[in-house]
């Protein structure tokens, strides 16, 4: 008697498993590096620091940010891969190997980082002076940074517990909100005080967010149904 084959599952994959402990590996190397005396300084970050003339960020160690940043690149490949799980069941039957698969979506979060980045650079370059963008930069690579690694445990609990869809959108929407909360918090107060600059940076802020939103959205739906229609039986 032969059983039923067991349903794929991300948590059985040792491609995805090998990838987490990469992410978990880019992670703790980043917090050796960085070290107590750098954490010391937390106190000085905007979210503690209501006094506009003396806001700034930290400088983060060399080397640091391209550990994280590459984690967030992994970590978001295995989140698209996940949503895509979740979303279209066909997708996990593909005749491709996973790590070609996680490939593809490494490949399209790559882009997505890059996006992003080139949007913000454009428009500081466009409507704030040049001596800022160096310090606004470094501001919006350690909230991505951050993102990343809020994102892991995240990623890690979902894998391999498979919490509910309800509990799944509403996770991913707090680790989500939470970086960008205090980049935007800090561009107001670099910025203005008062309600109708408040509103203003606002409008530009979620702008210079929904776009890339629609973007890898966008894109996760057509790299499915590339996926689908060039290689599902």
């Amino acid at each position: 008697m032969i059983g039923e084959p067991i349903t794929y599952q991300l948590k059985s994959d040792d491609v995805v498993t090998i990838t987490l402990i990469i992410c978990a590996f880019l992670v703790t190397a980043a917090l050796v590096m960085i070290g107590k005396p750098w954490l010391r300084k937390i106190g000085q970050f905007p979210l503690f620091n209501f006094r506009q003339n003396d806001l700034m960020v930290t400088e983060t160690p060399g080397g640091i940010q391209s550990f994280l940043v590459l984690q967030m690149g992994l970590a978001i490949s295995i989140l698209l891969l996940d949503i895509s799980f979740r979303m279209i069941p066909n997708v996990s039957e593909l005749p491709l190997p996973s790590l070609v698969i996680l490939v593809y979506f490494f490949i399209l979060a790559a882009i997505f980082l890059a996006f992003r980045w080139l949007l913000y650079k454009f428009v500081l370059w466009m409507f704030v002076q040049p001596a800022q963008i160096p310090l606004i930069m470094e501001a919006w690579t350690n909230s991505v940074c951050l993102e990343g690694v809020l994102l892991l445990p995240f990623l890690m609990i979902d894998i391999y517990y498979n919490i509910p869809f309800v509990l799944f959108v509403i996770g991913l929407s707090v680790v989500s909100f939470f970086p960008r909360f205090w980049y935007f918090y800090w561009l107001k107060k670099l910025f203005c005080l008062n309600l109708y600059g408040s509103l203003l940076i606002f409008l530009y802020f979620c702008a210079l967010e929904f776009v890339p939103l629609l973007f890898i959205i966008f894109g996760t739906s057509n790299l499915n149904r590339y996926l689908l229609f060039n290689f599902y039986y």
